[in-house]
């Protein structure tokens, strides 16, 4: 009894954590397509700008949030040379995640006179690559719960093989 027990709950929990990375995949791979007139927009001047925890973080001086831009190659040097302290920039942001005031909320876009400084493709590029790595370790990871459940049915409900 206990067996049987076990390894349904070892199925129900691997097909949950499944499922979680099946929607984090989902809503990765639905920013990649995002349109800029719905997202959230703020400007204002930077009053402060730099590297921290791996993000490049900056602030601007209407604006109770931080506002971050992540690169996988973690080179800010062009981003801080283009994103100076006391230019007025406008920032295409998450608002989702304002939660409270001083919260990091993730930017799709930053301008500067006209000028793209940090492009939402870059963003786009990043998600696409995490959602389908989600996708892909989902399949992987439902094939194995599956391989594991059926190789641990007790004797008499495998398929006996005829050897001959």
């Amino acid at each position: 009894m206990w067996k049987q027990f076990k390894r349904y709950a070892q199925l129900f929990f691997s097909l949950l954590l499944c499922a979680a990375i099946l929607l984090i995949s989902y809503g990765m791979l639905q920013e990649t397509s995002l349109d800029l007139s719905t997202a959230a927009r703020a400007t204002g001047v930077v009053t402060s700008a730099g590297k921290a925890k791996g993000h490049f973080v900056f602030q601007l001086a209407n604006q109770p949030y931080r506002f971050q831009v992540y690169q996988v190659s973690r080179n800010y040097d062009l981003l801080r040379a283009r994103l100076v302290v006391g230019d007025s920039v406008t920032v295409f942001y998450n608002a989702r995640a304002a939660t409270h005031p001083g919260a990091a909320l993730q930017v799709y876009q930053v301008e500067h006179r006209g000028q793209v400084i940090v492009d939402k493709a870059l963003l786009g590029g990043q998600n696409r690559n995490g959602g389908i790595i989600g996708l892909l370790s989902t399949i992987g990871l439902v094939g194995i719960a599956i391989w594991q459940f059926r190789r641990q049915a007790p004797f008499s409900q495998r398929k006996k093989r005829r050897v001959g």
